[in-house]
């Protein structure tokens, strides 16, 4: 299993380039992730929280929900792992990879598919430049505004070995 430094080093570029277009469910809480662990994410194109929410702000945003309505399709929830005994956090090193990574392919495939549709759908809709010039970079903002120490406890439920594995699986896929 990779060390996190090796980590970084193979998606720590990948994540940084911004002319490598991701596409990405919560991208305050994905920067303020992989910032902790020194990763710096830019070239974020599409959303799927955030234009969710702008095609139907009453409803359900996380990532199984929107794959649900955009997609038809269910989508598997993260697996969860237990620190092991006397740690005080489960890191990546802990984690089982081999458990975990196909459940993360699935919600890689699942925000990259709902991505395109909710692209069309917020078209449609003439959301598209309230998206791109008011919501997607006032995600930015926030994300360095809980880097100075205002915090959303919300962003801090996903288990960062999850994240990771899922841009691996987005940074392997556009080699």
């Amino acid at each position: 299993q990779p060390s996190r430094d090796e980590l970084r080093a193979v998606l720590g570029p990948c994540l940084a380039e911004p002319r490598v277009a991701k596409i990405v469910h919560d991208a305050k809480a994905a920067d303020v992730l992989l910032g902790r662990y020194g990763l710096a994410l830019a070239g974020v194109v599409s959303d799927t929280m955030l234009e969710a929410y702008l095609a139907d702000p009453e409803a359900d945003n996380d990532l199984g929900a929107v794959a649900q309505r955009t997609l038809a399709r269910v989508v598997p929830a993260h697996v969860l792992e237990k620190p092991k005994p006397r740690l005080p956090a489960h890191g990546l090193d802990e984690t089982d990879v081999a458990r975990v990574a196909p459940v993360e392919i699935a919600r890689a495939r699942a925000t990259f598919d709902a991505g395109r549709a909710l692209d069309v759908e917020l078209d449609a809709g003439a959301l598209t430049p309230l998206f791109r010039d008011v919501e997607l970079p006032l995600s930015r903002v926030l994300a360095d505004m809980e880097r100075a120490g205002v915090e959303d406890r919300k962003s801090t439920r996903l288990n960062s070995s999850h994240l990771v594995i899922s841009y691996a699986v987005f940074c392997l896929k556009k080699k």
